[in-house]
């Protein structure tokens, strides 16, 4: 055996300068560190939410629906299936509503509106 009665034959008595690359304090140092690492991102919340629906596939369903304006949510929704687009119809119908404007006054409204000259001219 080499040195002092070490377990390092050959490493002879200089096998303890070798383990002393670092301070003490540089250990303890890593150690703090890589504990609160660990527990930060063991205890760290997951992502809220689903993922959120793509720029592209939110750009294709209001294209669709300006293209199509009879087309509601179900048929979107179906078109996209075709398409092999997995998206909800539930989504779809959301993003649609975000999209679309606003429907315009109703019939009794038109008719009997304060531009009842312009309706009236529309009428038998």
């Amino acid at each position: 055996m080499g040195g002092s009665g070490s377990r390092c034959p050959g490493c002879g008595a200089s096998w303890r300068q070798a383990l002393v690359i670092v301070s003490p304090n540089t250990v303890l140092r890593w150690q703090r560190r890589r504990f609160r690492e660990y527990w930060a991102r063991l205890s760290a919340r997951p992502a809220a939410g689903r993922p959120r629906v793509s720029r592209q596939i939110r750009a294709l369903v209001g294209r669709m629906a300006q293209v199509n304006p009879l087309w509601g949510a179900p048929r979107i929704h179906g078109e996209l299936q075709k398409l092999g687009i997995e998206v909800a119809e539930r989504t779809v119908s959301r993003l649609l509503s975000k999209r679309r404007t606003p429907p315009g006054p109703s019939l009794h409204r038109f008719l009997h509106g304060p531009h009842r000259g312009l309706a009236g001219t529309l009428r038998p």
